[in-house]
């Protein structure tokens, strides 16, 4: 089933039963006091992407707020953005832009801090890069 497609009917239950959707696959427990829970919309764990740039989707959630949400590839930092008004309450979104180096095996971690600070655990996809031009994003 597509992301989008999850993410219309969680919402539809969440009007519906008056109730929440849980956090994809690599979030944190909502109820956990670690710093702000993570996760990566696109790509997805074990997608298989053409040698281009790329934007990273992910959301981040914390009762104090959004601050930043910070990028690393294969453990290194290469992006790091501040939420500003980016952030919707305890609910932030970004779109970070990634161009893999070469083709490979690459692992994409985003991390979030809130207004205290406070970083949260790590979300984590595994990734394939492809050669130049190719389009099996899956």
């Amino acid at each position: 089933m597509h992301m989008k497609a999850i993410g219309r009917g969680c919402v539809v239950l969440m009007i519906a039963a008056g109730g929440g959707c849980a956090a994809p696959q690599g979030a944190a427990p909502p109820d956990k006091a670690s710093g702000p829970a993570v996760w990566i919309d696109a790509p997805l764990n074990n997608a298989v992407l053409p040698q281009a740039e790329y934007q990273v989707v992910s959301h981040a959630s914390d009762r104090a707020g959004g601050a930043a949400i910070e990028l690393r590839v294969n453990g290194k930092v290469v992006k790091t953005d501040t939420m500003g008004g980016k952030a919707a309450g305890s609910l932030a979104h970004i779109s970070q832009r990634w161009l893999p180096e070469a083709p490979g095996t690459y692992v994409l971690e985003v991390r979030a801090s809130n207004g205290s600070g406070t970083l949260g655990p790590a979300a984590i996809a595994n990734v394939v890069v492809g050669r130049a031009g190719s389009s099996s994003i899956r």
